[in-house]
């Protein structure tokens, strides 16, 4: 009861102090709360678009009635059986509402040794995942909570700093009532009590206010994400309104606000532990009952004089509050850096990803005018160029096919096909033979590079007017008509191609067709080396010739020689680039012209990553910007407090001849002691960081992803700028207290009447 009255009336005396820690535990829970929020709405919309693209966690497909027999008595009572028929073709949907107790694939093995063969099983590996039936969902599941928790409790470590503090500062204050309390006969257990107590109370009102604002937080971050577009790049309108919701689990908010509430009564315990141990005249007159050796020499004393020794002993006579506030500071810094780091690593990964060889248009068609009654090439090239939606069309026909030579020499030929201003542009307007005579001639101009690359070495055993008989690789196309009047010999190896629906469009015969290609010219052309040996230098180590012969034909040579040849006009195709605002009506303009398919859409793809890669970034900057807060709000209450809790001090050293500005000038050599001190030792984690990270992948042996590991130096502008942040910050909040002292009495100060 004693207790109690005295923890409520410290509470209610305290007023600027007690609501100083509310908002710290409240800070401190809204940041767990948070990532709780965060990972149950992941969880909860990955479960629900899993679920509406598989509605069940095994799908049996081609079922006989006998077969649905055997799978309804396998599966018991260990889940409910949905039975859907299409095309004359039974499928069998299970969802298990019990554990299964073992692997789903191997619970799935068994059941089709029992039924016997299917067409096709299917496991829904995310919803099993997401419902944990069987063992492995359930240890992924652990694994996956461990790890996130893991990252929790490292989050958790800034905000048990800054709980600390909150108590550090409250408990200083009252240092005087505690020592009064123990000379009347409180012993040190009832002290302890009462700060325990306080922060009970405390908490009633910090963790449902930390649980409110986190859960907020996690909300506005979801819609900021949301607002990205990222959910329309794989859903609809109107899945999105179905699926994509944000979800709270009260389980997941149970857990931070216990995870919360051990850091407080940690923190109080921790606190009050400290009291009891100090003699009742140590904490009512507020000195210690030994003599401190204070050093006389220090770093900052050596470059900025006295007012540089002040500042370091200052520091060094209050170590702990030096070390949280560093460390509290040192955490916000490595997290800003490091979630910055990561950011840009991803980004530059997908911007790379996005400029790799297939990318560098931004839709590429494909050319199917294979019939009689089909639109010329070159109409539909002149249709794209005069719509007015492509700033620039190309054709792309190179690498029509190529195989070795006759005469036993091997020739690997790649056979590019130009249009009149392509061809020109290869040779950068000055080709050795003109456009038209190359078509005359029907023959090729050999390309000689202007560098030596190690595929080229045969280029000098070719020379004008040889004739190479080269074997091209066809795919002939055979539809379903003619393919129903083959016998069944002609019909073995023929492979079927099939659209979304399973149904045959057509069928496929491989085979070659040995043609000659007359040499008529050679020209000199760096470009298409510099792509081919880009393209195949990598394959070097893996068995693939090194060594290829290039020669350039014209359209009209291609078209001419492959006219009976129809299922090769299949490999036309045409790089068009968007104009500018025109994606829309330009894919519209694509689908009204028959003769074209969409083969690579780059643009979409394109957007597809900066939309990733815009949803990401704004995850990470509102984590980034929700810690760096913390951390500037914790560094504010010590510094803040700190000068109020030495204005005695600092008012007698006025008194006995200090200036102003000296006495500004020290508190700024203070700060500037904290910003240095967690910049060096950011730039240790952060280095540290790296260094770890490079070992555990040579361990793993995975280098071939090295080049997402940041470099060293990748961190320090991040430091120096969360360094310069946090400086500015020490120093407005140090100065404005100092400016609020200066207002009063000197006589009033050195007395602590408040």
């Amino acid at each position: 009861m004693f207790e109690r009255l005295m923890a409520r009336r410290y509470i209610t005396e305290q007023k600027r102090h007690s609501v100083l820690t509310v908002f710290s535990i409240a800070a401190a829970l809204s940041l767990m709360t948070l990532l709780f929020t965060c990972l149950s709405t992941g969880l909860k919309i990955a479960r629900d678009v899993s679920f509406d693209m598989q509605p069940s966690h095994l799908e049996i497909v081609g079922l006989t009635d006998e077969q649905i027999g055997i799978v309804t008595e396998f599966v018991g009572d260990l889940g409910n059986i949905t039975l859907v028929e299409e095309k004359g073709e039974k499928t069998a949907h299970i969802m298990f509402t019990e554990y299964i107790g073992e692997n789903i694939s191997v619970y799935a093995e068994k059941l089709s040794e029992k039924m016997g063969p299917v067409r096709e099983i299917n496991i829904n590996s995310q919803l099993v995942f997401s419902d944990m039936i069987d063992l492995n969902s359930r240890a992924d599941f652990a694994i996956l909570f461990s790890l996130f928790f893991v990252v929790v409790l490292f989050f958790a470590l800034m905000l048990r700093l800054v709980i600390d503090t909150a108590f550090e500062i409250s408990s200083k204050e009252l240092e005087r009532q505690f020592g009064v309390l123990q000379s009347v006969g409180a012993t040190p257990s009832q002290i302890v009590k009462i700060i325990t107590l306080e922060g009970l109370m405390l908490s009633a009102a910090g963790i449902p206010l930390g649980l409110v604002l986190g859960t907020g937080f996690g909300y506005c971050i979801y819609r900021a994400v949301l607002s990205s577009g990222i959910a329309k790049l794989y859903l609809t309108s109107e899945k999105i309104n179905e699926l994509i919701h944000f979800h709270v689990d009260p389980l997941y908010l149970a857990m931070a606000a216990v995870t919360g509430l051990i850091w407080v009564l940690l923190s109080a315990y921790g606190t009050g532990m400290r009291v009891v141990k100090m003699s009742p005249i140590q904490a009512i007159s507020n000195r210690s009952n030994t003599v401190k050796k204070v050093k006389r020499h220090s770093l900052f004393g050596m470059i900025f004089g006295w007012k540089g020794k002040m500042a370091a002993r200052n520091n060094y006579r209050q170590p702990k509050r030096f070390v949280i506030t560093v460390l509290s500071l040192t955490l916000s810094i490595t997290l800003f850096s490091a979630m910055n780091v990561i950011t840009d690593i991803f980004e530059e990964s997908l911007t790379e990803l996005s400029m790799v060889e297939y990318f560098q248009s931004d839709i590429d068609l494909k050319y199917e005018g294979y019939s009689e009654d089909s639109t010329p090439y070159r109409e539909v090239m002149s249709q794209l160029k005069n719509s007015g939606y492509f700033s620039s069309v190309t054709t792309d026909i190179w690498r029509v096919g190529w195989k070795k030579a006759a005469d036993n020499i091997d020739y690997y030929v790649d056979l590019m096909y130009y249009a009149p201003d392509e061809y020109a542009k290869l040779f950068d307007g000055k080709p050795p033979v003109s456009y038209d005579e190359l078509t005359e001639s029907g023959g090729y101009c050999l390309l000689v590079p202007e560098k030596e690359y190690k595929f080229a070495g045969r280029v000098g055993e070719i020379s004008v007017g040889d004739v190479l008989a080269l074997d091209i690789v066809k795919n002939l196309i055979i539809f379903p008509d003619e393919y129903n009047g083959y016998t069944t010999e002609e019909k073995q190896g023929l492979m079927p191609v099939l659209d979304d629906d399973r149904n045959t469009v057509y069928y496929v015969k491989h085979g070659e067709s040995t043609c000659d290609f007359k040499v008529t010219a050679s020209g000199t052309a760096e470009k298409p080396y510099a792509d081919f040996y880009k393209s195949y230098s990598m394959h070097e180590d893996e068995g693939m010739p090194v060594q290829y012969v290039l020669m350039v034909g014209t359209l009209d040579t291609y078209y001419s020689t492959f006219a009976d040849n129809s299922d090769l006009l299949r490999s036309i195709g045409f790089n068009c680039n968007v104009a500018e605002d025109c994606y829309i009506s330009a894919v519209d303009f694509i689908g009204s012209i028959p003769e074209l398919e969409i083969d690579f859409d780059n643009f979409e793809i394109r957007r597809q990553i900066n939309t990733v890669i815009t949803a990401v970034r704004i995850f990470f900057v509102s984590d980034i910007v929700l810690f760096s807060l913390i951390a500037l709000v914790n560094m504010v209450n010590i510094l803040s407090t700190s000068v109020l809790n030495r204005r005695s001090e600092l008012a007698s050293m006025q008194c006995i001849g200090m200036t102003d500005g000296q006495l500004y000038g020290m508190t700024l050599i203070e700060c500037l002691q904290y910003a240095l001190s967690a910049a060096v030792l950011s730039a240790i984690a952060c280095t540290l960081l790296i260094y770890g990270t490079e070992q555990l992948m040579g361990y793993m042996q995975v280098t071939e992803y090295s080049h997402l590991v940041p470099d060293y130096f990748a961190p320090v502008p991040k430091i120096i700028i969360a360094s310069v942040t946090a400086f500015a910050v020490a120093v407005c909040s140090s100065f404005i207290p100092l400016m609020y002292m200066q207002k009063k009495p000197l006589v009033e100060m050195i007395r602590k009447v408040d």
